[in-house]
Parts: structure tokens; sequence; C-alpha cells
């Protein structure tokens, strides 16, 4: 399991999303690896790359090895067949040509998972203050973020700010800025437009608004 440490995360990547991956052109998921990864650590993908030739190798001559957690998150292709040695080799050398010639140019994220991996902080605070039981537990939306500064510590304000930041960077219309916070676990409306909205999180957070 150690030697395919690097690929559970490129496996996570494919959740719900087809291995429709071939020579010279990612798919959507491995795209928003690569995003992910050139953000995070460029090496994980010459790291995944190495394992994923490994794994392509015991998929094709001893599958009976490969560890369960590993196949069990194998994709699945267009064809409705889990992705196998081929499509190992293949996303291995697409990693590879990402390493040497150039990641994906920067962007707002586009699946589920790379949201989710590139604000979690968020994630978590959309997720667990603002979702379809809010109007039970909390009298408004500042209130819900009171309600999660209580308890959140110096590291957590720290990690929401700078990603609400960061997502207030990428400069999307308010609409593409609602898609964004429902797929972060958010099942309300912001009471105002949502870059509004985070900006006024962000400045409750770091105590400006006091």
């Amino acid at each position: 399991m150690a030697t395919h440490g690097a690929v559970l995360p490129l496996l996570a990547a494919y959740a719900g999303l087809p291995a429709d991956d071939v020579p010279g052109r990612p798919s959507s998921a491995l795209s928003g690896y690569l995003r992910w990864a050139v953000i995070s650590d460029p090496a994980l993908a010459a790291i995944a790359a190495a394992q994923l030739r490994q794994l392509a190798g015991r998929l094709l001559n001893e599958p009976d090895t490969v560890p369960s957690v590993i196949h069990d998150a194998l994709p699945v292709t267009p064809a409705g067949e889990k992705a196998g040695a081929s499509w190992a080799d293949t996303v291995a050398t697409l990693l590879e040509q990402a390493v040497d010639s150039g990641f994906p140019p920067p962007g707002p994220p586009v699946t589920f998972w790379e949201w989710n991996q590139r604000f979690p902080a968020l994630a978590q605070f959309l997720g667990c203050y603002f979702t379809q039981d809010f109007r039970d537990e909390f009298a408004d939306h500042d209130t819900a973020t009171a309600a999660w500064g209580q308890t959140a510590t110096p590291a957590d304000r720290a990690r929401l700010i700078g990603e609400i930041a960061e997502l207030l960077a990428l400069e999307m219309a308010d609409n593409e800025l609602d898609e964004a916070l429902a797929t972060l676990g958010m099942d309300v409306d912001p009471p105002l437009p949502a870059s509004a909205w985070l900006s006024h999180v962000h400045r409750s957070v770091t105590g400006s608004d006091r």
C-alpha cells in the first residue's frame, strides 16, 4: 500500500467521473488533479506517475496483489468497466508530460473533488453551518458565522481567511460563485450577492467588522 500512497488522491479525483483519458488528452478528472497538484506540490504528479507504472504492471501480471483499497478506488471507463493497466499507463504518460512540458493553466476548479481539495476549510465551514437545517439552528447567517467562531482555532481562522481571499481572487461572477458555494456544501442562499457576502465573512472572521 505504501508504494501506491500517491495514487490514492489521484484515484479520488475520478470519483463520479469517467476514466476517459486518451493519449494527448487528459480527462476532466485528471485535469482537475493536475490543477490541484501544481498548487499543492507539483512533485506529487511525478510520484503518482511512477507509482501508476508499478500499478499497471501489477494489474496486468499480478492482479491479486493489488491492495483492495486501490482496486476499489479504480475509476470506471466509458464502457462501464474498471480501469486497468492500459488506462494506468496512459495516465502515467499524461502525468509525465505535464511534469515535463507544463501543467494546465491556473483557474477556477471544475470538478467536485477539485473544489473540495482546494478549499477544504471553506467546505467545512459551509458544509457544517449552512446546511438544510440552517433555519432551525441559527437566526441568520451572521449568527452561524459567530457560532463557527466560538470553536475555531487561530489556525482554523487563518485557513478560512486565506481560502476566502483565494476564492475572491479568482474574480468569478456572482452566479458562478453561487455554484461554487453550493459545490462546497452550502445549502442556503447567501443574504447578499455571493462576492459581497464572502467579503463580509472575511471581514467578520478577521475582526475588521468590529
